[in-house]
């Protein structure tokens, strides 16, 4: 666990920045305030690579109870876990310790043939040919359990032909880094990536003592707070963990959005290879290395969103613009969600839809 959590804090102010126009900053909790649909809950964070332009708080935390959500408490933030796997990767492989070529049978004994051939790169642009699921995210597995699901799998189709969204996928890669870091996946995390940065209180079961989680709901029923969602002593079952599941708020979010933005993540060239239009996920899209590239009329949007169907979060880089924004909710509501994006979108002069 970092030893600065409780000194990192990120506070609202409204600054005028070149990611939006002056008469925008300058009114810009109203205009926010204003676009926010009843019955949103969660939190909203807009900067650029090197300001806080807004953070806010909205609903209720935990119906039942009353507690309103703070800016502090944690949600969770699902695939957007994909962007730290990702980085973590590709942190080893700067320092030579993978190359992104390298198979499965590298790392793994006892796979099938075709399973063994699966490349790293292949794994990170969802090009593997794995399946979207291993096992539902609250069912219990250990690192074992995954490893022996991982042991009987075929690919669903030949590797590097197309692409398939897999989370299993980055659960692989969950464990590469555990296997070649010699420590956890989220010790990993917490040590060369998020500690390093600065990012504040982001991880699984390695955060602060004082830390307050959000409840999730569902179509209006009370699901829970994550680690009580089959979750075990070291984090949540291995179906999840390393694809899904790492807690947050849009502040950290924020700051992991600024740090990947102003090139304090990886070194240029990796970088460069992270965000390039690896494998096409629709006409205007592609996936990168645990990123999604989006070309819009006002220039590249480099994005992740994230959800379970009651927890949703949303880090999105207007790149050309400078222009960071990060969401998450607890009862996510798909009109709600739209609703709400269209209107930040409006709010801050990009009003085409993506």
């Amino acid at each position: 666990m970092c030893r600065n959590f409780r000194n990192l804090v990120i506070t609202q102010c409204l600054v005028v920045h070149f990611a939006v126009s002056a008469a925008v900053a300058d009114n810009l909790e109203d205009q926010i305030d204003q676009v926010v649909p009843v019955g949103f809950s969660g939190q909203i964070a807009i900067g650029s690579s090197d300001s806080v332009l807004f953070t806010k708080s909205y609903g209720l935390a935990d119906r039942e109870e009353g507690t309103v959500v703070a800016n502090n408490m944690l949600f969770d933030i699902g695939s957007i876990t994909k962007t730290f796997t990702a980085t973590a990767i590709l942190m080893l492989a700067e320092r030579r310790s993978v190359t992104l070529d390298q198979t499965l049978g590298d790392y793994f004994a006892k796979l099938t043939q075709k399973t063994s051939a699966i490349t790293i790169h292949q794994l990170l642009t969802h090009t593997s040919g794995m399946p979207l699921y291993s096992g539902d995210d609250d069912e219990s597995c250990n690192t074992a359990c995954f490893d022996e699901w991982l042991a009987e799998i075929e690919p669903e189709f030949p590797p590097g032909t197309k692409y398939q969204y897999s989370n299993p996928g980055y659960s692989v890669l969950a464990r590469i880094i555990e296997i070649v870091g010699g420590k956890s996946y989220e010790s990993f995390l917490q040590e060369e990536v998020i500690c390093r940065l600065q990012l504040g209180a982001i991880g699984y079961r390695e955060l602060p003592d004082s830390a307050e989680y959000a409840v999730g709901y569902f179509q209006g029923q009370r699901v829970g707070k994550p680690p009580e969602l089959g979750w075990m002593d070291d984090g949540p079952p291995w179906h999840l963990r390393g694809n899904g599941g790492l807690l947050t708020n849009a502040e950290g979010l924020l700051r992991w959005l600024q740090a990947t933005a102003s090139g304090r993540t990886l070194a240029a060239e990796l970088q460069l290879q992270q965000f390039e239009r690896h494998a096409r996920r629709r006409e205007n899209a592609w996936y990168g290395y645990g990123w999604t590239i989006i070309d819009q009329p006002w220039g590249t949007v480099i994005d992740h969103t994230g959800g379970n169907g009651f927890f949703f979060a949303d880090a999105r880089w207007i790149k050309d613009r400078d222009l960071m924004i990060a969401i998450t909710s607890n009862a996510f509501d798909r009109e709600t969600i739209q609703a709400l994006l269209d209107g930040i979108r409006a709010t801050l002069e990009l009003t085409t839809d993506d």
